[in-house]
């Protein structure tokens, strides 16, 4: 197994210097100019007085500075945080002050957003006349008034310190929280690399392998599964566009048109290429070796229909951001491979057992638990959370599984009050704890309705306090203050109760149940697209007078791929039309949808 020292000594090679390491929309990243940026930004960790051990924050739209600083700091035995963009202050001064890092590295618009204070903060962007004046105590005058790109510009190429231990934590995320303290995830060198080792050789990755994921690099499966892996193999990544459905067919066109080996992807877009994509040919070629989805679970009738319509396998991993990624493995091999299973567990031990601990005969369902070197040793600083998530020595999944008597693992549902959404983990308890504090909320229940492409949306039921009066529009408005964008829910239902049990718990079935999809408004029909702004403003909840019909993704809050595809269905449904995948694929803004309507009319 190779450690970073190994990887970075194979890609300072300089007979690759000259081949791409990440291909993004226009431009490229080399191995030369990776490696030169990890000497650069080794000076600039010492002119910072950063040092092994130590942790870093970086967030920010350049993909290729949190990729180029992740891989510095890993080199040089840093921790790094990559914190999602979209995060609202409170949860982002939660994570700094949970997570105790010693340098930010943040785009402009979030320094003054998050506004840290006594930590020496790199600005991304414009640069800037001055900074505080604890930076300037603490870097001196060459660093002063200058941002990111000139700074490490300006800095001398130095040999990183490759100090680490396997027990030391090279990333970190957080899995929940937005205004208590959230629970952080220390990935280790030791389970990071003994975990990249098996993916490399359970999908045989090399350096001739082109590996497309365009995943959020906050996420493990982004993070890991792309550069890192990409780093760890010496291949190359692609990354030509952002993960939402305008732009899917470019996504899809990459395959093919850049011979890419490896695509991995999220139940979601599969999901949105069965409906927007119109040919079958993307995956044929000698150069396409393996379709992989990772990080939710994959349905069976997608699964096969695929499989079917693009005659190749599609393999599934199960995993956590707790394992690393992944753990057990559905394919590549036959020996792996079952249609709506997670596979079998390659170099991990799991065992399924009842409440007691006590393993269950074979077929029945219990609590998945797991071990292995790509286990994590515990969340940070949190001794309540790990006794609640480990029994003698082995980690509680949380999900309920059985296994057959192929030993292939089925996934039954959780234990654990857990939303997947679009493959991005959300605890309702979050929500709860920031809906609970608008001031004309009682109570508050969170749970995910399931849907056909994003396996589950977040939806809320509230209690109003007596007296008080809110709408849909109000609360969800509130939640986007302190909530991701992928967080916020997407429907709220107001209840005169929520239903409990004996003990005062909410029962969630009898909940889901009480939900029913309210009936859409009538909206009157004029030929002015005055009524596609009266549609828009009921689907993402937003007052229609602060709607233009030139307003697209970038100006309306909740204009997601989710947002999106539910506002094609509600105009489908409107007008009685269907409109083509294209048609689907090609609307940036109000303006778009409503010349398609106009056409069909």
């Amino acid at each position: 197994m190779k450690n970073f020292a190994d990887t970075f000594y194979a890609i300072s090679n300089s007979n690759i210097a000259n081949k791409s390491f990440v291909q993004f929309e226009a431009t490229k990243l080399k191995y030369g100019k990776l490696v030169e940026q990890i000497g650069r930004l080794t000076s600039l960790f010492k002119e910072y007085g950063i040092a092994s051990g130590d942790r870093i924050i970086v967030s920010s739209n350049d993909e290729e500075v949190i990729i180029t600083v992740t891989c510095a700091a890993l080199a040089n035995g840093i921790c790094t945080i990559v914190v999602p963009q979209d995060t609202a202050e409170i949860r982002a001064n939660s994570c700094i002050k949970r997570s105790k890092p010693s340098l930010l590295i943040i785009d402009q618009s979030l320094q003054a957003l998050w506004q840290p204070e006594g930590i020496p903060t790199v600005s991304i962007g414009k640069q800037v006349s001055r900074t505080n004046s604890l930076l300037k105590k603490i870097v001196g005058k060459k660093t002063r008034g200058k941002v990111y790109h000139e700074l490490v510009a300006d800095m001398p190429v130095a040999e990183p310190s490759l100090n680490f231990s396997d027990d030391q934590p090279a990333l970190f995320n957080f899995t929940s929280g937005t205004t208590k303290e959230p629970k952080g995830v220390p990935i280790t060198y030791g389970s990071l690399f003994a975990h990249l080792a098996t993916i490399k050789r359970v999908f045989n990755y090399n350096s001739e392998s082109r590996i497309l994921n365009n995943m959020d690099l906050a996420h493990v499966d982004g993070m890991i599964q792309g550069p890192l892996l990409a780093l760890y193999s010496g291949s190359t990544l692609f990354r030509p566009c952002s993960l939402d459905v305008q732009h899917l067919q470019t996504l899809i066109d990459t395959v093919y048109n850049e011979k890419i080996s490896h695509f991995l992807t999220v139940p979601t877009i599969l999901s949105l290429i069965d409906r927007f994509i119109e040919h079958n040919d993307h995956f044929e070629g000698e150069h396409f070796h393996h379709l992989i989805s990772v990080a939710a679970l994959l349905d069976p009738g997608l699964w096969g229909k695929l499989q079917n319509r693009f005659g190749i396998r599609i393999c599934n991993m199960y995993g956590l951001t707790e394992t690393v990624t992944g753990g057990l493995f559905c394919g590549p091999g036959d020996d792996f491979y079952q249609l709506g299973t997670v596979g079998k567990p390659i170099d991990m031990s799991i065992q399924i057992v009842d409440d007691k601990f006590q393993p269950v005969p074979r077929g029945n369902v219990g609590e998945l638990l797991v071990q292995g070197d790509n286990v994590f040793p515990g969340y940070f600083e949190n001794r309540e959370a790990n006794r609640a998530a480990f029994h003698e020595g082995w980690f509680r999944t949380g999900d309920l599984a059985c296994q057959d008597d192929n030993d292939f693992v089925h996934i039954k549902g959780r234990c654990k009050e857990l939303i997947i959404s679009g493959g991005i983990n959300i605890l309702p308890g979050e929500i709860n704890e920031v809906m609970i504090k608008h001031p004309a909320v009682a109570e508050v229940a969170t749970v995910g309705l399931p849907d056909s492409i994003f396996q589950e949306i977040v939806v809320a039921a509230i209690v109003l306090k007596q007296g008080a009066t809110a709408n849909e529009k109000d609360c969800i408005e509130y939640g986007r203050g302190f909530l991701e964008r992928r967080k916020v829910p997407k429907k709220i239902f107001f209840v005169q109760e929520l239903p409990k049990g004996i003990s005062g718990k909410i029962v969630i079935p009898e909940l889901l149940k009480m939900i029913q999809k309210p009936s859409d408004e009538t909206i009157s029909s004029n030929n002015n697209g005055t009524e596609i702004i009266g549609l828009a403003a009921e689907i993402f909840n937003t007052d229609k007078n602060n709607l233009k019909l030139e307003h697209g993704p970038d100006q309306i809050k909740g204009w997601d791929s989710m947002g999106h595809l539910s506002l094609v269905a509600e105009v489908e449904n409107h007008y009685s039309i269907t409109l083509s995948a294209r048609e689907v694929m090609n609307i940036k803004s109000l303006n778009d949808l409503w010349s398609v309507i106009q056409q069909r009319r």
